[in-house]
């Protein structure tokens, strides 16, 4: 058999067949990513079913059910008015099952984490990046348009929710400074699109980062129908190149340097470069965090709990933890404990 037949197998089958397979979990994890996929803080967990789904049942068992469940909720969205929504919760799933499919295929190729991660990440990245041009191109709207009209249709919904009707009504400086921001939707629309690099850059990057994270420290589930030979510990072994501090050096030049030099936009790129490279630094954080809740020896319940609330309220924190352990190398200020650390 050839190398590249090889492949196709991996990919189309887990690499354990484990008897007694039924569908019902498969169904099951199928949902839980379409439910997941909802909307808010949710959407960062829609890919991990999924993922559990394309290493124990394979890639086209999982493939099917998750069309099956995106046409489903496509076509519920026609039934009625009311179900319309329906349809934007099944789009949202193809990008849950995209990252799956990403993160998914790391393990299946047994390649190291940190590797997989810049290829997939950047694969992610790019995709978002080609269709926002593709939409720039060929569109009757330019991308500049959209994202105004959008804008605009979603401030008239907030203005005609009842609860943004009840705070205006209560008054307040809370409600004023809303309604000063809802009131103007040009400047809104406006730092969209500044940000909208770094909004992705970032977005796709941690998003399979953290997915990745995830599957990872519950390993016992999948790992005997897809071995993998890498853990949590390789993934938060991560260390940012040396050049590219050179380069968040100049963006942040460039930002600081833009008002006196009469260059607004180098402002808006040289923010966007330090964002976007903050999130490698982000990376590279969690290690040294991660290392020093071993030398804490804090684990189970309260070492997850703690590692979750870090990465979503105390990011640039880690990020800035990060970007100075370049000089200052903490891990050599703690003690080394030796074990899985997932």
């Amino acid at each position: 058999m050839t190398e590249s037949n090889e492949t196709l197998n991996r990919l189309d089958e887990p690499k354990l067949k484990v008897p007694n397979q039924g569908l019902g979990k498969l169904v099951f994890l199928g949902f839980l990513t379409l439910v997941l996929s909802v909307k808010g803080p949710l959407l960062l967990f829609a890919p991990i079913p999924m993922i559990i789904a394309f290493l124990t049942y394979g890639y086209t068992r999982a493939f099917s059910c998750a069309l099956f469940m995106i046409g489903l909720s496509i076509g519920i969205s026609f039934t009625s008015v009311q179900l319309a929504t329906f349809s934007t919760y099944g789009i949202t799933m193809i990008s849950s099952v995209l990252t799956a499919f990403l993160v998914s295929s790391i393990i299946v190729s047994n390649e190291h984490p940190v590797k997989g991660v810049f290829k997939k990440g950047a694969i992610l990245v790019g995709l978002v990046l080609t269709l926002f041009a593709g939409y720039q191109l060929f569109a009757e709207n330019s991308l500049t348009q959209e994202v105004y009209r959008l804008v605009e249709a979603q401030i008239e919904l907030t203005k005609n929710d009842a609860n943004y009707q009840e705070l205006v009504k209560a008054g307040g400086e809370h409600a004023r400074s809303y309604q000063m921001a809802l009131d103007n939707p040009d400047e809104i629309a406006k730092t969209i699109l500044n940000w909208i690099f770094s909004a992705t850059f970032v977005g796709g990057f941690f998003l399979i980062w953290i997915s990745f994270f995830m599957i990872l420290r519950n390993k016992k589930i999948w790992d005997k129908f897809s071995p993998y030979d890498y853990s949590t510990k390789d993934l938060v072994d991560f260390k940012v190149p040396e050049q590219l501090t050179y380069v968040v050096i100049f963006g942040l030049v460039s930002y600081l340097g833009a008002e006196y030099i009469g260059m607004p936009m180098l402002e808006v790129i040289g923010m966007n470069i330090v964002v976007s490279l903050g999130v490698f630094y982000f990376f590279q954080g969690m290690g040294i965090y991660i290392e020093f809740l071993n030398f804490l020896k804090i684990r189970g319940f309260i070492r997850s709990f703690l590692t979750l609330l870090t990465i979503f309220f105390a990011f640039r924190f880690i990020a800035v933890i990060g970007f100075f352990d370049l000089w200052a190398n903490f891990k050599k200020y703690m003690k080394k404990n030796e074990g899985d650390i997932s």
